[in-house]
């Protein structure tokens, strides 16, 4: 009883009171624009140098690429200062992006510039979540989970149409000059407002290491929120990928392929700010089972026979189920000790990028044989099934609480 009365629901206001959150989510919001910016220009110019746009979809693929590679790099974070792994990042990449301004550069080395920028941002967010659980306290950082969220949900919503509106105003060269601009800004940002935050170091540098990390994160209730926000996170990319298949088979085109691709994280934005603002802690891990429930229940309902509007709705559905990634952060990093929390953000990191990448390729193998709409009703009910263990272990943890509660009525 005493420990649900010691719950409470953070505001967004006084999260955002705290300095050095403020910070971090300043520094934040201006690597994701400037990223956004300078990912669109890219793309536009190497569509104009080589008409090509499998290579211009290739800029986009390496945004995702080196969070593949999240779990090594983040172990930085566990052994410097996090202040100094984000400021180091942000300088980083200033160089980076310069060298893409060299004129007729190989479209080979513009490559692996962006792949080496991208690079940067998985110990820099790293550092940001290890950092952001420090100064906040257990019912603050939810919230500021969900302000995070809400950032980079945003930041897709609205990316290709600002960084395309921005190379229409600054050039290509302006948007990468501007993305120079925001790694100095943030840089600035986080060394004037951000304390250091030494990492924690264990006397026992075996206890430091990859399997003691693991032992966090596949503790029983941190391996099932795990699981749960996996699930979520691979069907929900999934239909991401079919937007375009899904858009052209009812005949609505590359207008339709832009609703239903902004849907999802529209979604994912409401329900991300609302569950940590209305939900204690408990009601947050009590809901995130229903709410992964929502994101396959509304793929399975993609084969109905519905109007536009209706699959547009169920498509919102699909992303609202995706707030199981903002419960499951907490839960996560509550359940791993400071000297851990940078290689377990990798770990989840890597995992979660590859769960991902799972969905896209099944979505895409499923839409091969079937029509679009029955492949994501078909990609609903394999989630429905991955889910399946986490539900029966839920019942019957219930049914056990259940006995024992009617065995101390009975005596």
């Amino acid at each position: 009883m005493s420990s649900f009365a010691a719950e409470r629901r953070a505001t967004y206001r006084e999260v955002l009171a705290v300095r050095q959150f403020r910070a971090l989510f300043v520094a934040q919001l201006l690597s994701l624009v400037g990223d956004r910016a300078a990912a669109v220009a890219l793309g536009v110019l190497v569509y104009e140098r080589s008409r090509s746009p499998l290579l211009a979809a290739t800029v986009f693929g390496l945004t995702f690429l080196p969070h593949l590679f999240a779990a090594p790099l983040s172990v930085l974070v566990d052994r410097m200062p996090r202040r100094r792994v984000l400021v180091l990042c942000d300088l980083a990449r200033v160089p980076l992006v310069l060298l893409m301004l060299v004129p007729d550069a190989p479209l080979a080395l513009l490559f692996v510039l962006l792949g080496l920028v991208t690079l940067c941002e998985v110990p820099f967010d790293a550092a940001r979540t290890v950092v952001m659980r420090s100064v906040l306290d257990d019912d603050q950082y939810p919230v500021g989970v969900a302000l995070s969220s809400a950032v980079y949900e945003a930041s897709l919503l609205i990316g290709s149409l600002g960084g395309g509106l921005l190379v229409a105003a600054l050039s290509v060269r302006g948007c990468l000059l501007f993305d120079v601009a925001t790694f100095v800004v943030s840089a600035v940002v986080v060394r004037l407002l951000v304390d250091e935050h030494a990492p924690v170091v264990e006397p026992d540098e075996q206890q430091s290491g990859l399997r003691q990390t693991l032992h966090f994160l596949l503790a029983p209730a941190t391996r099932r929120m795990l699981w749960l926000a996996l699930v979520v996170a691979g069907v929900a990319t999934g239909a991401e990928g079919l937007s375009v298949t899904v858009a052209y088979s009812l005949g609505g085109g590359a207008s339709l392929t832009g609703v239903l691709a902004a849907a999802i994280p529209a979604g994912t934005l409401l329900a991300g700010l609302l569950v940590p603002r209305l939900l204690t802690r408990t009601q947050q891990r009590r809901v995130a089972l229903p709410l992964a429930g929502v994101t396959v229940g509304a793929l399975a309902l993609c084969a109905l026979p519905v109007g536009v509007p209706t699959l547009v709705g169920l498509w919102a559905l699909i992303g609202a189920g995706c707030a199981v990634l903002v419960i499951a952060n907490p839960v996560v990093m509550a359940a791993v000790p400071d000297a851990h929390r940078g290689r377990a953000f990798g770990i989840c990191s890597s995992v979660l990028m590859a769960a991902q990448a799972v969905g896209i390729l099944a979505a895409g193998t499923l839409a091969d044989h079937l029509s679009p709409t029955r492949a994501l009703a078909v990609l609903g009910g394999l989630g429905a099934v991955a889910l399946l263990p986490v539900a029966l272990r839920g019942l019957a943890a219930a049914e056990g609480a259940a006995d024992a509660r009617h065995e101390v009525v009975a005596g």
